[in-house]
């Protein structure tokens, strides 16, 4: 304390109304924005969004096992030429 006043006294300022403030008007902005949506599209199927959600994960999950499968092949086509062997079985 310096004369009968707290250090930092001067640079006190409630900072807590303007978070409480802004998160009121997120909660708004959030709320309105919902309410245009429904208005529009209506009530969205959750477990229709969910399987829709979950096919294009498949699909990703798929073309990234092609893509593996492919440079797999390529590497194991392109070391057998290299060495002198070959990966194919002469008849």
């Amino acid at each position: 304390m310096i004369d009968d006043k707290l250090i930092g006294a001067a640079l006190d300022r409630s900072l807590a109304d303007g978070y409480e403030r802004a998160e009121q008007q997120l909660d708004q902005f959030i709320a309105h924005r919902h309410k245009e949506r429904v208005k529009a599209e209506g009530e969205r199927d959750e477990e229709a969004a969910w399987r829709e959600s979950e096919r294009r994960h498949a699909a990703a999950r798929r073309a990234a096992n092609r893509s593996a499968w492919r440079f797999a092949a390529t590497y194991v086509t392109k070391a057998g030429m290299l060495s002198g062997c070959s990966t194919r079985r002469k008849a």
